[in-house]
């Protein structure tokens, strides 16, 4: 037959073929197929054999395997059609808009591919509609370690240049895009209005790693602001971002990054069927192979893509497919891909493990250690996100490996097996996928996914250290050092030499200090002794001596008081409650201003009191309905305790333990009545009547607490022989308290009727669970009473619903799969969301409003490094709590489902790992069991103001102090009562109205009138005369054109003035609001010199307006409201690519501006026509800041910023000419601080975080005080105290009675 007649084969294609004429048969039952150029042949059950046809050894392989498809495999790109013209329409689109295009999806999409094969390639064909721009120059890169590098490189430049180039253009952005578009000959920008004639693409592909190669933050800053300025109107480029979904979040807190998602992203879609068909067939086709039957079918089968779009079953699974077709290229048989070479690899599932295996296989023995050694190192291990790979530089990887020549050799067959990649100078794996596709890697990690986490650390401090010429200030310090010493005594061989050098130097500078701290105390205690006995001796010279002595004993306990103080620092992210009763003993000390301000941090802070026990684990804990009393069990002590916890602060311990039978051998579970009378526990015990040993209940009264009385031990005759031999592993009260469920071991849940404790009788027959491998764990009632879930401990993580209207019939539900053994189990108040404690270290969330239709939350959430022990939800359903094997307490803020964040720092205390976590009724304690046998209450700030939903982006006094509105993102405005402040209670429910996410808040100066922006540039106004009952005024404002990012009441009341983001100009829009039921537009300004207004403050009069813009124009106007558009002085210039914020004080003399560098100006405004500066600027730790607000008396100045947490910085103003520091900044362990608000009396002051939470803090240090006397009670005990303060007798800071 003939394939092709004539010619000369094409480079990129197939062997053209002469005519040839082929013939075969066969005997004896076998049969021949003639499929093109190949013969097939199989005789019997021999299987195929096949005779290739001419060239078969020489078609190219068009699958890519787990390397994405580059622009020399455009050619065989096939089913992304569709999202290439999309993407193309949005790049048009976002072009004449200004601002990047953010490309989104899963891990393993194919985001890579989507931008390099298929987009790139349609640029070259002119799919922009823009004259010239298939030839513009484009750069294609990844940001690395050091995106500015990056940039360079992609430009062309060599190496060397590049490392001179790019720390000029970190410190001039400006500079960075001329020199960009000169080497790249993109030109100037065009003018305004006009079609650019010679522009430049620039391509950002896996942009996450800005947040996980690049850690230093001022870099990071400094290329999101070049990306954002390069894809201005005024920028000439056109900025496309490729980002993996699970750090969606992670971009929302930079502004550039946040208005392009709010722009509109491209999401990338999973493929449908079709498309898959024409990925897989077509490039075949391309180079001449064919495509068996059924292959196809097969290998959507296995990708689980059958049936119209594909959907969260192939998510990610891109890469398996890839690397399978590509493994099955090598199986051909002949010109064929067959379903028999598929099979042979492994399929999808087993294909790039059988690779890896293979590879790791053959490599010889003493090289194994050396593969695990590379792999851990080219991977970054998540805490609140996903696994992901880490790229390095390959003489750095061998610099450091025990064994350089194993590492070379491991590294050289993974890169010939196209596991690894090679990329210049630097080592990354091919695809991410391989992390979950490859089991051995995944059980890497796994097997000591904490330790990992420390090693990872280590390994990035010694790095920086290195980075830092070997800077004592960056080694590891304290409880740090001491974790990580820890750590590498059984793991030392898995260390670098950089992380080993390090360590040894912090362990050096440590022992030296401590040597130097012990000298110079012992020194200080001798002079003080020589200085008494010179008094003595030397009467003459009394008056010296006494001086002397004085002298030397302030100095000594200055020197204790320094050495407090850096044991509190040290101790606050792993015992707070130690940590602010050290930090109130260097205040009892000498109560300095840093002293204080370190008091006021712990505000919103959580704090625990802890309930000491026996040694052996808590493994239960349970509260009161009134919250008035706690139980807890311990697992193998037949120990139940009662507390009464009615004040936190001071827990009583409620007479002798529960009596407990002798031969109960372990306690499980403890479970109160809804009515508070009864306490259920169960476990099991070795004496169980007639049945012997198995698992038990226990009623038990409570009408005197103090005295329990044993009611009786149910039987549950429905379970016999074995079953009943297993424990009872949960209990759990249905909430109208007639029904008692058990968990069985063994896979059964038994009801009770207990509506007469005494009286308790079978409600039914056990519910079968029907648990693969039998056993089963814990259960949970909805609070609504109708639905019972139960876990099964099954690897599969299997979760069984059923509904319990009716206990006496129950029915089965749907089942629930969470991918592994499932720990524990909690409903959310509303009955409408079920968490999973898993044993992966995740928290899973279902959505079950409809229990017969469950369907999964968002993706599970991450954070702990060991199991899940316990998880559980607030009663105000703010907040879910998962206690893990790690010693942890991880918080998420879960007030609306589609912005579930993490809420400040885990939890963490002396204790062991957690085993069980259990609110109080009214949300505002956590109580939490330790296998140390201890139990902790954690007492959580009721400052901390969880919004409604999304991030609070403003906050807002109002002008008697008694109300707080909060901006929420979910398009909705909260009023708490702020009459007490150290007490916020809402004021119902979240007022509705807007139809965007409400950016600003602002109340009229006399409190009547409450104004809310959005970012659909919408002004909504409430009469809040009553905020118990506020109003909504029927007209709303519009005109701001854009998201609105600050609004202002004129003082008179009669002016508000809104500005934000519009993209093309920064107006600021005006309303007459004398009658708020019927305002009327004003003549706004027009401030053409900026894209956006980020601050607006009237003057006291009320006649000038000052605006602070964002960094396309960094400057500061003053406009006249009098004579709107009239510009008042000169601006106010402003570093380059920077955002201002501005304020007046309350009398109007003094002007203070704060830039996103972090510094504040104060202006003397007295003549506004002429500023002039006050002082010397002020900065915020950090170098960042985003708010700034003057105190209602004029003495106080705030600033927001961030470090690592937020921060709030706090000057005195008094004289504003001489500004002053008070104390340290306040740390915001919630979220980055943004914006600020003095309550009206200014000793309140309310800051907005990124983690959907608002805080208040009480500026009075004698709150704080209190504060920690009451939530930490017990934590400086003698022992903690002749620790950290040895030579001073015990005298803890807080008095106790």
């Amino acid at each position: 037959m003939t394939e092709r007649s004539t010619g000369a084969p094409s480079p990129d294609g197939p062997p053209l073929w002469q005519p040839k004429r082929q013939e075969a048969s066969a005997t004896g039952g076998g049969s021949v197929f003639q499929a093109g150029r190949d013969l097939h042949v199989r005789v019997g059950d021999e299987g195929r054999r096949t005779v290739p046809g001419p060239g078969a050894d020489q078609v190219p392989c068009p699958y890519p395997g787990l390397a994405p498809f580059g622009a020399r495999h455009k050619q065989w790109f096939y089913g992304r059609e569709r999202m290439v013209h999309l993407v193309c329409e949005r790049m048009d689109a976002r072009m004449r808009e200004g601002g990047p295009l953010v490309l989104i999806g899963p891990s393993g999409a194919g985001k890579s591919s989507l931008l390099a094969a298929g987009v790139l390639p349609a640029l070259d064909d002119g799919r922009l509609p823009a004259a010239g721009s298939s030839t513009w120059p484009r750069l294609l890169l990844t940001p690395t370690a050091s995106p500015a590098l990056a940039l360079a490189a992609a430009a062309r430049l060599d190496a060397e240049t590049a490392r001179r180039t790019a720390p000029a253009w970190r410190a001039d952005p400006a500079r960075c895009l001329a020199e960009l578009r000169e080497i790249t000959g993109a030109g100037d920008p065009a003018p305004t209005g006009e079609s650019p004639s010679a522009g430049l693409v620039v391509v950002v592909d896996q942009f996450e790693e800005i947040f996980t190669a690049c850690g230093d933050e001022t870099e990071r800053q400094w290329f999101i602001d070049v990306l954002d300025r390069l894809a201005r109107p005024a920028g000439g480029a056109v900025v496309v971002l490729g980002v993996r979904a699970d750090f969606y979040a992670a971009c929302t807190a930079h502004p550039q990054l946040r208005a392009a998602l709010q722009a509109g992203p491209v999401l990338l879609e999973p493929m449908t069927e079709d498309e898959l068909k024409d990925a897989i067939r077509r490039p075949a086709g391309n180079v001449g192979l064919d495509v068996e039957d059924g292959l196809v079918e097969v290998l959507l089968a296995d990708l689980g893509a059958v049936g119209g779009p594909v959907g969260t079953s192939t998510t990610g699974r891109l890469p398996l497919l890839a690397h399978a077709l590509r493994a099955t290229w090598q199986q051909r048989h002949g010109h064929t891909l067959t379903v028999d070479g598929y099979r042979v690899t492994g399929g999808i599932q087993g294909a790039i493990a059988n690779t890896a295996d293979r590879l790791y296989d053959t490599l010889p023995p003493p090289c194994h250690e050396a593969a695990r050694w590379v792999f851990l190192r080219l991977v970054i291990v998540g805490r609140d996100a996903d696994d992901s790979r880490r790229r390095v530089r390959y003489d750095e990887l061998l610099r450091h490996a025990p064994d350089r020549e194993a590492a070379v050799r491991v590294l050289d067959d993974f890169t010939r097996g196209r596991l690894l990649t090679r990329d210049q100078d630097t080592m990354v794996m091919t695809h991410e996928v391989l992390i979950r596709a490859w089991p051995r890697l995944r059980g890497w990690i796994e097997h000591d996914r904490s330790g990992n986490l420390v090693r990872q650390d280590l390994e990035e401090a010694a790095e920086l250290w290195e980075q830092a010429d070997r800077e004592a200030a960056a080694l590891y310090r304290g409880n740090r050092l001491e974790a990580a010493l820890a750590w590498a005594e059984t793991h030392g061989p898995e260390l670098s030499g950089a992380a080993r050098a390090f360590l040894a130097a912090a362990r050096h500078h440590q022992r030296r200090g401590q040597r130097l701290r012990r000298a110079a105390v012992a020194t200080i205690t001798a002079l003080a002794v020589i200085a008494s006995l010179a008094a003595v001796f030397a009467f003459r010279q009394e008056s010296n001596a006494r001086k002397a002595a004085t002298q030397a004993l302030r100095a000594r306990d200055q020197a204790i008081n320094a050495a407090v103080t850096s044991a509190s620092v040290q101790l606050a992210p792993t015992d707070p409650s130690l940590s602010a009763q050290l930090a109130l003993t260097a205040y009892r000390m000498d109560p300095t201003p840093k002293a204080a301000s370190r008091l006021i941090t712990t505000e919103n802070t959580p704090l625990d009191t802890r309930l000491p026990g026996p040694r052996g684990a808590v493994y239960t804990v349970a509260y009161s309905p009134d919250g008035h009393m706690l139980a807890a069990g311990n697992v193998h002590q037949r120990l139940v305790r009662l507390w009464d916890v009615s004040d936190p602060s001071r827990p009583v311990a409620l007479g002798r333990p529960v009596p407990v039978d002798r031969s109960v051998d372990s306690i499980l579970s403890l479970a109160f009545s809804p009515d508070g009378r009864v306490l259920a526990v169960g476990g099991h015990t070795s004496h169980n009547g007639d049945a012997g040993s198995g698992g038990f209940v226990d009623l038990w009264s409570l009408t005197s607490p103090s005295h329990p009385v044993l009611l009786g031990r149910p039987k549950s005759p429905g379970i016999q022989g074995l079953d009943a031999a297993t424990s009872i592993e949960s209990l759990a009260f249905s909430p109208d308290g007639r029904t008692l469920a058990a968990g069985w071991h063994a896979g059964f849940v038994s009801l009770w009727n207990v509506s007469r404790p005494d009286d308790v009788k079978p409600a039914g027959a056990p519910l079968n669970l029907d648990c693969p491998g039998v056993f089963s764990g814990r259960i949970a009632f909805s609070p609504t009473g109708h639905t019972l879930a139960a876990a099964c401990d099954d690897d599969a993580g299997t979760i069984r619903l059923w509904n319990t209207t009716d206990p006496a019939h129950p029915g089965r539900g749907r089942s629930l799969k969470a991918g592994h053994r499932v720990i524990s189990l909690a409903f959310s108040p509303d009955s409408r969301t079920l968490a999973a404690g898993i044993e992966d270290s995740t928290v899973h969330l279902w959505k079950v409003a409809d229990p017969s239709h469950p369907t999964p939350l968002g993706k599970p959430l991450t954070g702990p490094a060991q199991p899940v022990m316990s998880v559980v939800f607030s009663p105000d359903g703010h907040t879910l709590a998962a206690g893990s094997a790690d010693h942890t307490i991880h918080l998420w803020n879960v007030t609306h489902s589609r912005a579930i964040g993490p809420l400040g720092r885990p939890l963490t205390g002396p204790g062991d790992a957690v085993t069980d976590v259990v609110f109080s009724p009214d949300s505002r304690t956590l109580a939490a069991g330790n296998t140390d046998g201890n139990v902790d209450l954690w007492n959580l700030p009721p400052t901390r103001i969880i919004g409604a939903g999304g991030n609070v982006a403003s906050v807002a006094f109002s002008p008697d102090g008694r109300t707080l509105a909060a901006g929420n993102q979910n398009n909705t405005v909260s009023l708490w009562n702020t009459a007490d402040p150290n007490h916020p209670a809402p004021r119902g429910d979240p007022l509705t109205g807007p139809k965007e996410p409400v950016d600003a808040v602002a109340f009229s100066p006399n409190g009547r009138t409450l104004a809310a922006g959005d970012s659909g540039g919408t002004v909504t106004l409430w009469n809040t005369a009553d905020p118990s009952h506020p109003v909504r005024l029927r007209k709303t404002l519009s005109g701001a054109d854009g998201t609105i990012f600050s609004l202002a009441f004129s003082p008179d009341g009669h002016t508000l003035a809104a500005a934000g983001d519009n993209h093309d100009r920064g107006s600021i829009a005006l309303w007459d609001v004398s009658d708020p039921a019927h305002p009327d537009a004003q003549p706004g300004i027009s401030n053409d010199h900026t894209r956006s207004v980020e601050s607006l403050a009237f003057s006291r009069d009320g006649t000038m307006l000052a605006a602070g813009g964002d960094g396309s124009n960094h400057e500061v106007g003053l406009w006249s409201t009098t004579d709107p558009g009239v510009r008042i002085g000169e601006p106010i210039d402003q570093p380059n690519a920077t955002s201002t914020w501005v304020a007046f004080s309350p009398d109007g003399r003094t002007l203070a501006t704060g830039n996103s560098r972090g510094t504040v100006t104060l202006w003397n405004a007295t003549d506004p026509h002429h500023l002039t500066r006050r002082g010397s600027p002020l900065t915020v730790p950090g170098g960042s800041l985003w708010s700034v607000a003057f105190s209602p008396d004029g003495h106080t100045l705030a600033a927001a910023g961030h470090t690592d947490d937020g921060t709030i910085t706090l000057w005195n103003v008094t004289d504003p000419d001489r500004p002053t520091l008070i104390g340290r900044p306040l740390t915001v362990e919630t979220g980055f601080a943004a914006v600020l608000a003095f309550s009206p009396d200014g000793h309140t002051l309310a800051a907005t975080t990124d983690d959907g939470v608002a805080t208040l803090w009480d500026l009075n240090v004698k709150s704080a005080i209190s504060r920690i006397c009451a939530g930490s009670s017990g934590a400086l005990s003698r022992q903690q105290w002749s620790r950290y303060v040895p030579q001073l007798p015990y005298d803890p800071p807080c008095v106790t009675t």
